[in-house]
């Protein structure tokens, strides 16, 4: 397997360089209690357009992902890391105010390897088709990339729209 993307520590910004990064915000991927907060800090990629690049934190003893004893990292884990990633991304890159929802339209992953537990994962996410109403995201693409010891384990593809509470209760979205 080809190396995907250099993940040694100093070719990271300073934030996602740390052995335990501390968690994003949870108002920025929409949940009420930190223990439920799955990624750390994300930062644009200087020399990519729409792309950016976090890190997943492994919570061993989350009693809904890890409620039985395993030796990896289960799919569901990933993906909800991959769905916090698009929101806080949205909010602090495309400036979504914080309180509109992110309606999933399609989505599909592909698992080529077993995530270790014992390993760093970084989410590469890459934003495409935005469109915007109101110069405010309202529609996009987007492709995570899950990379660990340099190479792709994981690939989650998708399109979403973006929602104002207004409209959300319109529509008996809330």
């Amino acid at each position: 397997m080809e190396t995907i993307m250099n993940t040694s520590k100093e070719s990271y910004p300073l934030s996602l360089q740390r052995e335990i990064p501390p968690a994003i915000q949870r108002n920025l991927v929409h949940k009420s209690f930190d223990k439920n907060v799955l990624i750390s800090d994300i930062e644009k990629v200087d020399d990519e357009e729409n792309t950016y690049i976090g890190r997943c934190i492994i919570k061993k003893q989350h009693d809904f992902f890890f409620e039985h004893e395993r030796n990896h990292i289960p799919g569901i884990y990933l993906i909800e890391a991959a769905r916090q990633t698009a929101l806080a991304t949205g909010h602090q890159f495309y400036n979504i105010p914080l309180n509109w929802l992110f309606i999933i339209n399609s989505m599909k992953i592909d698992f080529i390897s077993t995530a270790s537990l014992d390993k760093n994962i970084y989410i590469k996410s890459i934003v495409s088709n935005p469109r915007y109403r109101k110069n405010i995201l309202s529609k996009a693409e987007g492709v995570s990339i899950f990379i660990q010891d340099e190479k792709e384990i994981a690939r989650m593809s998708g399109n979403w729209k973006i929602i104002s509470n207004k409209i959300a209760e319109r529509y008996n979205y809330s």
